[in-house]
């Protein structure tokens, strides 16, 4: 029996017609904000539910 993958929810693919575009954008946008001393940073992905989960 195949096994069946649900992406997960709120995720899509971007396509290479669409990549390239946000590509693009993206480093025009890099590009703004290091004119203003910002510096990127990258977070991981996906995050364990608890780490968002509030407690009463």
């Amino acid at each position: 029996m195949a096994a069946k993958y649900k992406i997960p929810r709120g995720t899509y693919d971007i396509l290479p017609d669409q990549s390239y575009i946000r590509r693009f954008l993206q480093d025009k946008f890099r590009e703004a904000a290091e004119t203003f001393n910002y510096r990127e940073i990258i977070t991981p992905i996906f995050e364990v539910a608890d780490l968002f989960e509030r407690t009463v």
